[in-house]
C-alpha cells in the first residue's frame, strides 16, 4: 500500500486526474447517464457556469486582456500559409466552441455558434532579422498579440499568428479567450493541429478520435445536471467550509488597494534547486501527500509568515474533466476550488500538510459544484476592489506538458517575457519538471513593487529548506527574513561608539552651556529674561534650598508653573538636588491633579501664588516661587553647584500619561534616558541664534526635549503663558512677533498654521501624533522638518526621520543608543512590509510605572533575542512596518485597528485619504455602534477659506479612492476637533451621530423619490423580493452577478440611459443606483 501511495503521489496533476477518471470507470459503469447532445430546438444555448463568470467579469471591465490564454506550435518544416489555414478551419469545424461568441439579450448571455470558418491568421516574416534578435522579436510579437482584447459579444475568440523564423522553421502562436479554452486544452490543441496539418499536407485522414458531444452540449447538460439532492449536498459542504472565512487575505501591500482593481501585473520567475526539489518530493512521499499538497502547504506558510494571517482562502484550478466524453474536447471546463487553510499557534509544517491533504481530498470529491454557485451561496461582500472569496491563487502544472513557447525559444529571451496582466493580487505558479520545480509569482503591480516579490521568492526558498529539514518545527520558528533584511536589522541596531557627551544629565547640559556662553540669553519669559549664568545660579540656589528642606535622593518634587522663568529654574533646581521632577499642568482638572499628587507621594510642590489655592488640602507643602519671601530665601542660598552625585540609573522625573482604564500611569524615567535624549537633539542642528518656543505642556515629555535641544545648542527658549499658545492665528502671530525659529508641535497643532506665512520658522519638529503627507508638502520647502517618535516610556524620542514633500513622513530609524524591533504576536521579527508591533530597547527605556509592577511587567518585557542578560523591550502598542528603504513606517495603533464585517481596517488609512480632499483640513474616523450596528463614522474639519464639504462630497471622494468597506456610512462636519490639554486629539469628546440625543450634523435616509421607486420596482421584479427600501443593499437582499446584469439592462431600458454593470457595484443600494441613473440622464 505504501508503494502504491508513493506512486500516486509522484503522478503529475494531469496524470492524477486521468488516473482518478479511469479508476471510477474501472469500478463499474458511470452512475450518471452519458452527457446527451442538446436538443436541436432552435432555443438559445446557455453558457456554462464558468463561462458566465468570465462573461460577467468582462461586463464589469470590458476590453481587459487578463483572461486571454495562449498556446503555440513549432513547425520545423516548410509549410504554406494555405496549409495552416486549412488546418485551422478543420480545427474550428471539429471544436465548435472555437467559433462561438456570447451576445446578450436583456442582460442574459447566450452562445451563438458560427458556421465553420478559418480564424483570423496574421503572418509575419522574421527571416530577415539577425539570429541574435529574431527570438526576442518573436516573443515581443507574441506578447503584443496576447494583450489585444476580444469582443465576447461578436467573436471570434481565437486568433492566430504565424511567424516565419527560417525557411524550414515557423512558430504558430494562438491566442484564445479563456471562455473557450483552458490549460488541459493545450495538449489537445497540439495533438489535433499536428494531425490536421499533416492531413492538409498529404491529403490523408487526420485519424482523430470522434467527438461524441460539443462544448455547448456540456454547458446545457451542466445547467440541468445538479438535482436538488446532489446540489444541496455540495452546497452544504462548501457553505460550512467557508463559514466565517475572511473576505480577503490582508497581504503587506506596498500601496493601498485601489478603489477599482486593475489587471496590470508582472511575473517574477524563479527555480528551486534540484536538491531542494528532491527534499520536497521526499517529504510529500513520507506523508502520503502529493507534490501539489506539499507545495500548497508551503505557499500557505509563506502567506502566513508574510502577512500574519492565520485563516486564509487560496484559489486553485482543477481540470474538472472526470467524464470520458470530455477527454478529447477543447473548451473551458476548469473549475476553481476555494482551499481554506488555517494555522493555529504551535502548528508544525507536518501538521499543516496533514490538514491540507485532508482538505484537498475532500475538495476534489466535491469539485463539481461550480465556483459561481459557491460565490452566490456564501454571499460575501461584493466589491470592485477585489475578487470574491479569494485574491491569492496557487497553480501547479505538469512540466511534461509545458508550453512550446517556453521550450523552443532561448533562455535569455524567456527571462524578459513578462506579461503585463494579473488575474489576482498574487498567484504562485509552479511547474513540476523532471529535476526541479520552476515557477513564477504573478502579481498586481498596482499593489506590489518588484523588490517585494524578489524578497517573496527568497522567502519561499528559505521556508522550503527549513520545512524539509525539520517538518515538526513550529511554523512561527521557521526563518523568514531574507539575507538583506537580517543585515539591515543588525546594522540599525548595532552598538555605536561611546561619547561622554551622551552620558550627561539634563542639568549638566545647562552647566556646560553656562560655562561656554554665560551671558547669552537662555530664557525669555513674560516676567523676565535669564542668561545662562543667571539660570544656572538660580537653579543651584534652589537645589541648595531644597536640600535644607529635607528633599533627598529620588524624592519627588512637584512643579506647577505657567509660562514663567521660574518654571525653568524649578525644573533644573529639582534635578540638581538629586530629587525626582514631577511636572504638573495647572490646567488639568482638580480630580486628576489630586490623583497624581496622591499616587506620586509628593510632599513639596513648587508653584506660583496665583495657582497655590489649587493645591491646598492635599497634604502637600506649597512653595510659591514668585513670593517675595521665597525669593529672599533663595537669594541667600549659595550659587555654586551642589556637591551631589547623580548616577545614570537614578530617577530624573516621573510623568503621568493617560491609561487605558482612565487612570493616569506614572512613568519613571532615569537620568540615563535623558542623556540618550541629547543624541536626538543633535540631529536638529540648532545654533546659539536659534529661538525655540516652549509650546508643550510641562506634563508632556516633549517639553523636556524643548529644553534639551535649546540648551545643548546654547540657544534661547521663549516662554509664554498657556493661554497665549492657542493653535491657529494666535499662535502664528506669536511665532512672528517673537521671532521663533524652531517649534516642536503635534501635527494637530501644526495643521492650524500656514507655512508660507511663517518664513522665519526654520526648523519644525512634529511629534506626538501621526504626521500626514499634506503637512510634509506644506512645510518642507525652505526649512528643516523632522518627524520625531518616541513614547514617554522611551524618553521622548527613539526614532527620527527628516521629512520630504514626496512621501508620508516615516518614523525613520533609531537614534543612537536605541534598538527597534518589529515583532509578531510570538515576539519574533516580521519580514519587511509586514505589519507588526513596535518594541523599543536601549538605554532610553523608563524604569517602569510608579507603583504598578503588574502593568510594568506587561509592557516592559524581556528581550526575546537574549543577546544581553536582563535586557528589556518596551511594547509600544504602535503598528509599524519596515519600508523598502529600510525606514519605519507608522500604520496606526493596536487599539485603533478594527475588524468590521470580516475586514481588517486601519482607521488611519481612511483618515489620510479624507484629508487629501481639498476642502478638508483634518479628519478622524471612528467605529460607532455595537454588534451588528457597528459602522464607520468620519469626522472632518473644513479647510480655511474654502467651501464647506457636504457629506455626499466626502462619501464620493472616498468611493473614488478606497474600497467600499473603507468608506464611512456617516460623516460629521465640525468646526474643530476636540483636543486634550496636551494638544492631542480627544477622540472620546467627538459627537456620536448614532446617539439620538446628539444633535450632530448627520445624514438621515431621505424618502424615496420617483426614480428610486422605479429602481426599487425593478429590483422587486428581477429578484422576486418584497419592494426594497432606499438603503437596502443589492447583495444583501439576494442579488448576484446574473441578476446584476439583468437589473442594469432593465434600468437602461426603462430610463433610456447606458449604465455599465459596474455601477451596481459602486452604488449597491436602491438610492445609490437611483443617483447614478439621475446623473447619467443629465449627461
Amino acid at each position: 500500500m505504501e508503494d502504491l501511495q508513493t506512486r500516486i503521489a509522484a503522478l503529475s496533476p494531469k496524470q492524477r486526474a486521468l488516473f482518478e477518471s479511469r479508476l471510477r470507470t474501472a469500478a463499474g459503469p458511470i452512475p450518471d447517464p452519458a452527457i446527451p447532445c442538446r436538443p436541436d430546438d432552435g432555443g438559445p444555448v446557455p453558457l456554462s457556469f464558468a463561462q458566465h463568470r468570465l462573461w460577467f467579469l468582462d461586463q464589469l471591465e470590458p476590453g481587459r486582456p487578463v483572461y486571454n490564454v495562449s498556446a503555440s506550435l513549432r513547425l520545423r518544416r516548410s509549410v504554406t500559409t494555405e496549409t495552416v489555414r486549412i488546418a485551422l478551419r478543420e480545427l474550428t469545424r471539429r471544436h465548435e466552441v472555437l467559433r462561438t461568441a456570447f451576445p446578450a439579450t436583456g442582460g442574459e448571455p447566450w452562445q451563438r455558434i458560427a458556421d465553420s470558418q478559418s480564424p483570423p491568421l496574421n503572418e509575419t516574416d522574421l527571416r530577415g532579422l539577425p539570429d541574435s534578435t529574431r527570438a526576442a522579436a518573436a516573443l515581443r510579437l507574441c506578447g503584443q498579440d496576447k494583450q489585444r482584447p476580444f469582443d465576447l459579444s461578436s467573436g471570434p475568440l481565437l486568433r492566430c499568428l504565424l511567424l516565419r523564423l527560417g525557411d524550414d522553421d515557423a512558430l504558430l502562436f494562438l491566442t484564445f479567450h479563456h471562455t473557450v479554452f483552458d490549460g488541459w486544452s493545450i495538449g489537445l490543441l497540439r495533438r489535433d493541429l499536428t494531425a490536421l496539418l499533416h492531413a492538409a499536407e498529404t491529403g490523408e485522414e487526420a485519424g482523430l478520435p470522434p467527438l461524441p458531444i460539443q462544448y455547448a452540449d456540456f454547458a446545457d447538460w451542466q445547467r440541468r445536471l445538479l438535482d436538488d439532492q446532489r446540489l444541496q449536498e455540495l452546497l452544504g459542504y462548501w457553505h460550512e467550509r467557508m463559514r466565517g472565512a475572511p473576505p480577503a487575505i490582508d497581504l503587506p501591500f506596498d500601496r493601498p488597494r485601489p478603489a477599482v482593481a486593475t489587471s496590470e501585473g508582472a511575473r517574477r520567475r524563479f527555480a528551486l534547486p534540484a536538491d531542494l526539489t528532491a527534499a520536497l518530493r521526499n517529504l510529500a512521499t513520507q506523508n502520503g501527500a502529493t507534490p501539489f499538497m506539499t507545495m500548497l502547504s508551503l505557499f500557505a506558510v509563506l502567506l502566513h509568515r508574510w502577512s500574519g494571517e492565520r485563516d486564509m482562502v487560496i484559489g486553485t484550478p482543477v481540470a474538472n474533466r472526470a467524464r470520458p466524453e470530455l477527454d478529447d474536447l477543447i473548451g473551458f471546463f476548469a473549475n476553481t476550488l476555494a482551499m481554506r487553510v488555517r494555522t493555529e499557534p504551535g502548528t508544525s509544517f507536518r501538521d499543516l500538510l496533514v490538514q491540507v491533504r485532508q482538505t484537498t481530498v475532500e475538495a476534489l470529491a466535491r469539485q463539481d459544484l461550480p465556483f459561481e454557485r459557491l460565490v452566490e451561496e456564501v454571499r460575501t461582500e461584493r466589491t470592485l476592489t477585489h475578487n470574491p472569496l479569494f485574491q491569492v491563487a496557487f497553480v501547479m502544472e505538469d512540466g511534461r506538458d509545458a508550453s512550446e513557447l517556453d521550450t523552443l525559444l532561448p533562455e535569455r529571451a524567456r527571462e524578459t517575457h513578462t506579461p503585463e496582466s494579473a488575474k489576482f493580487d498574487l498567484t504562485l505558479v509552479l511547474t513540476d519538471r523532471e529535476s526541479t520545480y520552476t515557477g513564477y509569482f504573478e502579481y498586481s503591480t498596482a499593489l506590489f513593487d518588484p523588490v517585494t516579490i524578489d524578497r517573496l521568492a527568497e522567502r519561499l526558498s528559505l521556508l522550503a529548506r527549513s520545512a524539509t529539514a525539520d517538518p515538526d518545527r513550529e511554523l512561527a520558528g521557521l526563518p523568514v527574513l531574507t539575507r538583506d533584511e537580517t543585515h539591515h536589522l543588525r546594522r540599525v541596531n548595532a552598538p555605536t561608539e561611546d561619547d561622554p557627551r551622551h552620558h550627561r544629565t539634563l542639568h549638566r547640559v545647562l552647566e556646560d552651556a553656562a560655562r561656554h556662553r554665560p551671558e547669552h540669553t537662555a530664557v525669555e519669559a513674560p516676567d523676565r529674561h535669564l542668561t545662562y549664568r543667571e539660570l544656572d545660579d538660580a537653579a543651584n540656589r534652589l537645589a541648595h534650598h531644597l536640600r535644607t528642606l529635607g528633599v533627598g535622593t529620588e524624592q519627588p518634587v512637584g512643579v506647577a508653573l505657567d509660562g514663567t522663568a521660574d518654571a525653568i529654574v524649578a525644573t533644573f533646581g529639582v534635578l540638581k538636588a538629586g530629587a525626582v521632577l514631577l511636572p504638573l499642568d495647572p490646567e488639568y482638572p482638580a480630580a486628576r491633579l489630586d490623583h497624581i499628587l496622591r499616587r506620586s507621594g509628593v510632599r513639596l510642590l513648587l508653584t506660583q501664588r496665583s495657582l497655590a489655592d489649587r493645591f491646598t488640602g492635599n497634604d502637600v507643602t506649597v512653595l510659591p516661587m514668585d513670593d517675595d519671601a521665597t525669593r529672599a530665601t533663595l537669594a541667600a542660598r549659595p550659587a555654586h553647584r551642589p556637591d551631589i552625585s547623580v548616577p545614570s540609573d537614578q530617577l530624573a522625573y516621573v510623568i503621568f500619561t493617560s491609561g487605558s482604564t482612565g487612570v493616569p500611569k506614572g512613568v519613571m524615567v532615569p537620568h540615563r534616558g535623558v542623556g540618550s535624549l541629547t543624541r536626538s537633539a543633535e540631529q536638529f542642528a540648532q545654533s546659539p541664534d536659534s529661538r525655540v518656543l516652549r509650546f508643550a505642556s510641562p506634563s508632556f515629555d516633549v517639553s523636556l526635549l524643548e529644553l534639551l535641544m535649546t540648551f545643548d545648542a546654547g540657544a534661547t527658549l521663549v516662554l509664554e503663558p498657556r493661554a497665549a499658545l492657542v493653535p491657529g492665528e494666535d499662535l502664528a502671530r506669536l511665532i512672528r512677533e517673537r521671532g521663533i525659529s524652531t517649534v516642536l508641535l503635534s501635527p494637530s497643532a501644526l495643521s492650524t498654521l500656514a507655512g508660507s506665512e511663517l518664513p522665519g520658522l526654520r526648523t519644525v519638529v512634529m511629534a506626538g501624533e501621526a504626521a500626514t503627507l499634506e503637512l510634509a508638502q506644506q512645510w518642507c520647502e525652505g526649512r528643516d522638518v523632522f518627524n520625531g517618535y518616541g513614547p514617554t516610556e522611551a524618553t521622548v524620542l527613539a526614532t527620527i526621520a527628516r521629512c520630504t514633500a514626496d512621501r508620508v513622513p516615516p518614523l525613520g530609524r533609531p537614534v543612537v543608543g536605541y534598538t527597534v524591533h518589529v515583532l509578531d504576536d510570538t515576539l519574533r521579527p516580521v519580514p519587511f512590509g509586514r505589519q507588526g508591533e513596535l518594541f523599543l530597547g536601549g538605554v532610553g527605556l523608563a524604569r517602569g510605572y510608579l507603583g504598578q509592577p503588574d502593568v510594568t511587567a506587561a509592557r516592559f518585557v524581556p528581550d526575546p533575542s537574549g543577546t544581553e542578560s536582563g535586557a528589556r523591550l518596551y511594547r509600544t502598542g504602535d503598528l509599524v512596518r519596515w519600508g523598502a528603504d529600510g525606514e519605519l513606517e507608522f500604520l496606526g495603533r493596536t487599539d485603533h485597528q478594527v475588524k468590521l464585517r470580516g475586514f481588517r481596517i486601519e482607521l488611519g488609512e481612511i483618515e489620510t485619504r479624507l484629508e487629501d480632499h481639498p476642502g478638508v483640513r483634518t479628519a478622524v474616523v471612528l467605529v460607532r455602534g455595537e454588534g451588528a450596528d457597528r459602522r464607520l463614522v468620519g469626522y472632518a474639519v473644513p479647510a480655511p477659506g474654502g467651501e464647506r464639504p457636504t457629506q455626499a462630497d466626502l462619501r464620493q471622494w472616498l468611493r473614488d479612492r478606497l474600497p467600499g468597506y473603507l468608506v464611512p456610512e456617516l460623516f460629521v462636519v465640525l468646526d474643530a476637533l476636540p483636543t486634550s490639554p496636551n494638544g492631542k486629539l480627544d477622540r472620546d469628546a467627538l459627537p456620536d451621530p448614532l446617539d439620538p440625543s446628539d444633535d450632530a450634523d448627520r445624514e438621515r435616509p431621505p424618502l424615496l423619490d420617483p426614480v428610486e421607486e422605479q429602481v426599487a420596482e425593478i429590483w422587486r421584479e428581477v429578484l422576486g423580493i418584497a419592494l426594497p427600501g432606499g438603503a437596502d443593499n443589492f447583495f444583501e437582499v439576494g442579488g448576484n452577478s446574473l441578476s446584476a446584469t439583468r437589473i442594469v439592462a432593465r434600468v437602461n431600458q426603462v430610463f433610456g440611459v447606458r449604465l455599465p454593470v459596474r455601477s451596481l457595484f459602486v452604488e449597491s443600494t436602491v438610492s445609490g443606483l437611483a443617483r447614478s441613473v439621475t446623473a447619467a440622464a443629465r449627461g
